[in-house]
């Protein structure tokens, strides 16, 4: 299950549909930018395209090493794992998506 059945944000994938000749980074739900989600400005703006374009496939990922790890767990490594589990929880929460 991917993290999408948990988020509230509009379902990905999304895609970068900057122009090359714009100063802008542009994210949409679709590859002809028709419905965009959010325009970046200033220097990095494609590169935060880039980054915010991958949220959904990166918090899909977190949610299913959270779910590997929680599997895997044995008792000698539950304190480094628990750590791990914590930090991944923890940036789950802040984009409100949960494993």
């Amino acid at each position: 299950m991917s993290a999408d059945t948990y988020a509230t944000h509009t379902p990905g994938p999304w895609f970068v549909t900057s122009q090359d000749d714009y100063p802008t980074g542009e994210v949409s739900v679709d590859p002809m930018g028709v419905r965009n989600v959010v325009t970046t400005y200033g220097d990095d703006a494609k590169a935060n395209a880039r980054l915010i374009a991958a949220a959904p496939e990166l918090a899909a990922a977190l949610v299913d090493c959270v779910r590997t790890l929680r599997a895997v767990r044995t008792t000698q490594q539950t304190k480094l794992h628990d750590r791990t589990i914590n930090a991944a929880l923890q940036a789950l929460t802040k984009a409100e998506v949960f494993a």
